[in-house]
């Protein structure tokens, strides 16, 4: 996580976290770079989500993407926690933080990592993304 990003309590309904500038960022700065050491999501097919416990299976979807036809992925904690723990997850990704926007504040460039899109000012947070 670049400088001048901090990570903060979101004020939103459901709490969760935000990312919030305390420095100017200029368009085109990187803001988060990917941790290739890091766990990886292990891709599971649609029958692993339905299989789910339902208290467990809301959790899982709550951070769930596609990444094939038949692949899901959620948070790289939930390769090897107990299911009863994944209520008490807050992800060690910055990355789940970041706006999912139509209009975003950063942009995807992989492999290595967000790029601000437009001038940001401190106390700006639209960065924040997954509420949980």
């Amino acid at each position: 996580l670049a400088a001048g990003i901090e990570v903060h309590p979101s004020a939103t309904k459901g709490g969760g976290r935000t990312l919030v500038a305390t420095l100017p960022i200029k368009k085109g700065e990187m803001v988060w770079a990917v941790d290739l050491k890091a766990e990886k999501p292990i891709p599971r097919p649609w029958s692993y989500v339905e299989a789910l416990p339902p208290k467990q299976q809301a959790i899982y979807r709550h951070f769930m993407y596609k990444t094939g036809p038949d692949a899901h992925e959620s948070l790289a904690e939930f390769n090897t926690l107990p299911l009863e723990e994944w209520e008490h997850v807050q992800s060690k990704d910055i990355s789940m933080y970041m706006n999912h926007s139509c209009d975003p504040t950063c942009w995807f460039e992989f492999p290595e990592g967000r790029l601000c899109s437009h001038d940001s000012h401190p106390r700006h947070q639209s960065w924040r993304g997954s509420d949980f």
